[in-house]
């Protein structure tokens, strides 16, 4: 053993992404696609009201896309993430993804103020870039990081921690 984390078995090559990382890891990409739609429903110009309207059902589903998966990953990431790394690193998911709710809330608080002033329209197109911008960062972080390490554990035959 290495100091105080507990590494997995390396020896060999890591094996492709287990189907449920791969499901993860599609999700992200499918959360970023609808941030994308909210922010290009807000930017259409035309009839006001209709980009409300639209951006309200693109928020309501982004909010079920993103709580949906912090779920799946708090289930499935975090017990690896303890057992392998440390809690240290597991608090810093779960404030992270603390922060992308919290972000989701403004964006909702944001949503209600909307009127017809351009300014108001503006600070919700800003927070939408905003959510983005932490959405990306954690996105990042979590694949590059966090999955990349799951998978070495994950793939090892002698781990009960395996997801089917």
């Amino acid at each position: 053993m290495n100091g105080a984390l507990n590494f997995c078995c390396c020896s060999e090559k890591p094996r492709p992404l287990p189907a449920t990382l791969r499901k993860l890891q599609k999700e992200h990409d499918t959360i970023l696609n609808r941030s994308r739609t909210l922010l290009e429903s807000m930017k259409r110009t035309g009839h006001k009201e209709l980009s409300k309207t639209m951006a309200v059902r693109d928020l309501t589903h982004l909010k079920k896309l993103v709580n949906e998966h912090q779920m799946k990953e708090e289930q499935i990431l975090i017990p690896i993430v303890d057992r392998y790394l440390d809690t240290k690193a597991s608090e810093s998911m779960r404030n992270e993804h603390k922060e992308l709710a919290q972000t989701l809330l403004q964006l909702n608080v944001k949503l209600n103020r909307i009127n017809c002033s351009n300014e108001t329209r503006r600070a919700f197109i800003k927070s939408i870039t905003e959510f983005n911008l932490i959405a990306r960062r954690h996105f990042s972080r979590e694949e590059n990081v966090i999955y990349w390490y799951a998978r070495l554990c994950l793939s090892q035959p002698h781990d009960s921690t395996r997801v089917k």
